[in-house]
């Protein structure tokens, strides 16, 4: 029994470096029909599409599912078109780099040198650049308000980039942060030089020419295209719903619809270094620069390239880039040093975190890692707790109310041991450090690296597979505890204004207090502690009502649907307050009122002001939206 035993286990790891070594059409077949199906159903996915070219050849092609639930029709590979969002953006960068290769365009130019129709401010010294564009290094904020605003999408590029141009929040080039509007810019500035619109330029120079004739970035889409477009679909109390098209306000960064076959074609042109039937889109050094690293942020994590994510993981090399809309998810991952690419696309909501589990799956069946795992070091604890505390990712919103995206969304990291344990959006990850300023995930090579500001003081973190945005160390008056706390805190106090104030009143009409009784808070400071409550309860519902739903913001040209009556309401807030202000300063020094009517009067007012305070660093005071 136990030379039996021993036989399957020589035979099961004789059967896995087989798998690994050999990468051919009929195990890929059957791996990827297995992989596919259980994430449709784990996921709740109607339907998927998939491609994976290797050697210039196509080894997989195939639909999973369904492209329309209601009719019942199967994904087509070569006809059922699916939204590919950010995957769009090589395109752009494929057409910036032709004009790079054609003299007309330098990489390290001022873009407001190309710019005619608006210029970039000179908020900082250095100027922004196109390889500061096509790196995601220019520093600007991100925009979300109106992102898949169908009013939006039909507007001519310089109008919509005019009106939404982003705030640029840091120095360029020295961290990243994903913009799609910066990628707008750049597409605007391939209008420009070429004098062409930006989808005539695309279909011109890239999409005919490889031949991808069910391809386009038009909205809504031309022809016979419409009749091939796989539906989106939410997965809502335990059914499918459909959902209607989505619009991308700003095109050139996440609008193109698409089939697994012209995206074999897409690869193929890259793993060919831009070259596909007897077609030149780029020429290899073009293509060479485009794999470049632009700059590092840490040691040991990926660097950010010219256009291409550098999305490495388990200690392989991959480039491309994801692209996800509400109801598609999609991903293009190339291998350069094996000539291999993966396309995968999902047409509903749970598709977000199924493509990127089908990437890591697929590294770890075909392929071995390169490399043994960096040892641990032993930090002291003191030094170790520097790392502890709450990171935002540096991509949100600065200057309008949907900032309060970086409060929401915020990690934290505590210290175990010599271990440090991170939680963010759930996912709970242990790191080991391995250096005084780099971690490794405790079972992996994956890199977690940080890095000090000029006081010596943990300010920034890194993910190591995650080139294209960094992570801010949250200051205390940006806590999710301290904010959170003020909230609760005006909340209850207002809750308790509104009802037992009321209650006491009509009670008190009763009794007749005796001569030598200290009086009770006047009417008018009541009055205005009152109504004070009333307007920020009455603020919180219709902001949760106008904002709760993330489609209302994004699906919607801003303002969204009650944020004009929302963002009124604090300036009635704030004249309330400032009454009992004056009230507390009356009523303080007051020896015939009662001194705990008077001190919970003044803590009220004190909270209040805090809301001010909280509401103005949070963007809502005011008509604060793009």
């Amino acid at each position: 029994m136990k030379k039996l035993t021993v036989v399957y286990i020589l035979l099961a790891i004789a059967l896995t470096v087989n798998t690994r070594a050999e990468l051919d059409s009929v195990h890929v077949d059957a791996f990827m029909d297995g992989l596919i199906a259980s994430k449709l159903k784990d996921n709740n996915i109607a339907g998927g599409t998939a491609c994976i070219v290797k050697d210039g050849k196509i080894l997989l092609l195939k639909g999973y599912g369904y492209g329309d639930l209601e009719k019942r029709l199967p994904v087509n590979p070569d006809k059922t078109l699916f939204r590919i969002g950010s995957i769009s953006k090589m395109f752009v960068w494929v057409a910036v780099m032709q004009l790079v290769e054609q003299g007309k365009l330098d990489l390290n130019r001022n873009i407001n040198d190309y710019l005619t129709d608006f210029q970039i401010p000179d908020t900082f010294e250095d100027p922004i650049t196109m390889t500061h564009l096509m790196s995601h290094t220019p520093g600007f904020e991100d925009i979300i308000t109106g992102l898949f605003a169908e009013e939006l999408a039909k507007k001519p590029l310089d109008e919509l980039l005019s009106r939404q141009l982003p705030a640029r929040v840091r120095p360029p080039g020295i961290h990243a942060s994903y913009s799609n509007h910066g990628t707008a810019i750049a597409a605007h500035i391939v209008e420009i030089i070429s004098g062409l619109e930006w989808n005539e330029y695309v279909e011109k120079h890239i999409i005919t020419p490889l031949g991808m004739y069910n391809t386009t970035f038009r909205q809504p889409l031309p022809g016979d295209l419409a009749e091939n477009i796989s539906k989106g679909y939410k997965f809502e109390e335990g059914e499918m719903v459909e959902r209607p098209f989505e619009y991308v306000s700003i095109p050139p960064a996440g609008s193109v619809t698409t089939t697994a076959k012209d995206m074999a074609d897409f690869m193929r042109m890259f793993l060919q270094h831009g070259y596909f039937n007897d077609t030149i889109i780029m020429d290899s050094a073009t293509y060479s620069k485009m794999l470049e690293p632009v700059m590092y942020h840490a040691p040991m994590v990926n660097p950010c390239r010219y256009g291409f994510m550098d999305m490495s993981i388990k200690c392989q090399q991959i480039i491309g880039h994801g692209g996800n809309t509400f109801w598609f998810h999609s991903l293009m991952a190339l291998f350069p040093q094996h000539n291999l690419g993966l396309f995968v696309s999902f047409n509903s909501d749970g598709g977000a975190m199924a493509y990127q589990n089908v990437l890591g799956v697929f590294v770890d069946q075909y392929f071995e890692k390169k490399k043994e795992l960096n040892p641990a070091i032993e930090l002291s604890k003191d030094y170790m707790n520097k790392f502890a505390g709450n990171y935002k990712i540096n991509r949100y919103p600065h200057t309008d109310y949907t900032k309060i995206i970086s409060l929401m969304s915020q990690g934290k990291a505590t210290v175990e041991e010599n271990m440090l344990k991170t939680d963010f959006m759930g996912e709970v990850k242990y790191w080991v450090p391995i250096d005084s300023l780099i971690f490794r995930e405790k079972h992996s090579c994956e890199i977690l690296a940080f890095e000090k500001d000029e006081k010596g003081r943990i300010a920034h973190g890194f993910l190591g597979n995650w080139a294209i945005m960094a992570a801010d160390k949250v200051p205390f008056h940006e806590s999710q505890t301290l904010n959170m706390a003020i909230f609760l805190i005006a909340i209850i106090l207002s809750l308790f204004l509104l009802i037992f104030w009321p209650a006491i009143f009509f009670t008190r009409l009763n009794y007749k207090p005796l001569r030598k009784t200290l009086k009770f808070l006047p009417v008018r400071a009541k009055l205005a502690a009152w109504w004070a409550a009333f307007i920020l309860l009455l603020f919180y519902i219709v902001l949760s009502l106008a904002i709760g739903d993330p489609e209302k913001v994004v699906c919607s040209a801003p303002p969204a649907s009650g944020m004009i009556f929302a963002l009124m309401l604090p300036f009635v807030f704030i004249i309330l307050t400032i009454l009992m202000i004056y009230n507390s300063v009356k009523i303080l020094p007051a020896k015939n009122i009662k001194l705990r009517s008077r001190t919970f009067y003044v803590l009220i007012t004190i909270v209040n002001i805090l809301v001010i305070f909280q509401l103005y660093y949070w963007n809502f005071i005011g008509f604060n939206y793009h």
